[in-house]
């Protein structure tokens, strides 16, 4: 599985963290292609990411249109 799809793995884990009550056998597959370091660094950054959606959200802040760059 490429890099960033193991990354949207570990935010529905964090996502589902409530329902799961986060099981061990949920971060095996991450261990498998991130050191302990990088879980703790990609945990932190999606619970920022969240936490700044959720601000947004609540506060109705507008959403500017980016246009995409393509990737090289």
């Amino acid at each position: 599985m490429e890099q960033h799809r193991w990354d949207i793995y570990c935010a529905r884990l964090i996502k589902k963290v409530k329902a799961s009550q986060a099981p061990d056998a949920d971060d095996e597959p991450l261990a498998a292609h991130f050191s302990e370091r990088e879980v703790a660094e990609l945990t932190f950054a999606i619970a920022q990411m969240n936490a700044w959606n959720r601000l947004g959200v609540g506060m109705k802040l507008p959403v500017q249109a980016l246009p995409l760059k393509a990737q090289a």
